[in-house]
């Protein structure tokens, strides 16, 4: 017994050096206990966060630095209002004539052609004559004729963008196709704010460019992330909470953005296969490794609807939409969410 208490005895001792030493080496190294440092800026026309899980104060503000660095680099190249921008010159460039471009620009126009063909051409980056065309007769008023709609969508089709990735250019092949990269470009900021803390050493935390986030591992308590769904009836009210590690969630819905024209319901979200408003959920949460693939993948999901389920899993997405039918809500979801829902993850 006598020297069963001696091994306890050194045990402790050694336990508490142990302590004393790692309480030592902190205070040395400027470390303290482990929380959550974050940033809040403009960018891409909306607020951005980016959030550091870390010890080191400095550490974690300079990582900060890097992923707003990193959101504000895509700002530059992807803008269609800035005219300096590497979009803006593919856009302004003659039919055919190629454009050289940066790896981030190359990326997400990589990300656009894979979930345009994917969906079906229900994501588009070169939507937008449709789109401008579909504001224009909600300012005015009036539902836009047959023909315009024929000659808007003439001017629509990611086919006809070329690029070449031995030279990483970009040539638009037919006079007025113009790209539009808004579809992904918030959710490929927050993929490359993500992956710039990481390469800084963090190991835990976020960035939310506008609501399309972007989760590093897992929470500070080693416990996946909440994320919470709005209810498209009442965006101020959650309808659904995920768990998620390592993971990107971006919501898209038509809940805020939706006009009555000449006795029709017309939301802003366009079919590029149709030309008219798509008649989808009214919201569409995804779940994905990558966050421009889940922003790209909410807009698809918007355009097809339940339909989509199918294109949806080959891609390797998970999702929730909710419909708003007599004031209730019907909910439809893939079978992978359920991983998601009670913090397996």
């Amino acid at each position: 017994m006598r020297s069963r208490k001696v091994v306890l005895a050194l045990a402790f001792a050694v336990l508490l050096g142990a302590l004393m030493l790692a309480v030592h080496f902190l205070a040395a190294s400027g470390l303290a206990r482990p929380q959550l440092y974050r940033r809040t800026s403009r960018a891409m026309g909306t607020f951005v966060t980016v959030a550091a899980w870390s010890g080191d104060r400095s550490h974690a503000e300079e990582a900060l630095d890097l992923a707003l660095e990193e959101i504000r680099l895509l700002e530059g190249l992807l803008s269609t209002f800035d005219g300096k921008s590497e979009l803006s010159e593919i856009n302004g460039a003659p039919p055919g004539r190629p454009v050289l471009v940066s790896p981030a620009t190359l990326e997400a126009l990589g990300v656009a052609r894979r979930v345009w063909r994917e969906s079906g051409g229900a994501f588009d980056p070169t939507v937008g004559p449709l789109v401008e065309l579909w504001r224009r007769a909600r300012e005015e008023g009036r539902l836009p004729s047959d023909e315009e709609i024929e000659a808007a969508r003439s001017k629509v089709g990611f086919e006809q963008v070329e690029v070449e990735g031995e030279t990483t250019s970009v040539a638009v092949g037919s006079a007025g196709v113009r790209l539009d990269l808004a579809a992904l470009a918030k959710g490929l900021a927050a993929e490359r704010a993500t992956r710039a803390l990481a390469a800084s050493g963090i190991r835990s935390g976020f960035a939310d460019v506008g609501g399309d986030v972007c989760f590093l591992g897992s929470g500070p308590s080693g416990r996946p992330w909440r994320a919470g769904i709005s209810d498209p009836r009442d965006p101020e009210q959650v309808v659904e909470t995920l768990h998620v590690s390592a993971r990107a969630v971006v919501t898209s819905g038509n809940y805020q953005q939706v006009s009555v024209v000449e006795g029709k319901r017309i939301s802003h979200i366009i079919d590029p296969r149709t030309g008219r408003p798509a008649d989808g959920p009214d919201s569409v949460t995804v779940v994905a490794a990558d966050g421009a693939e889940a922003d790209a993948w909410a807009t698809a999901l918007s355009v097809l609807g339940a339909g989509g389920a199918d294109a949806a899993r080959g891609a390797g997405v998970e999702f929730v939409m909710y419909f708003v039918e007599d004031g209730g809500l019907r909910r439809f979801a893939s079978e992978g969410i359920r991983e998601y829902e009670g913090g397996s993850r």
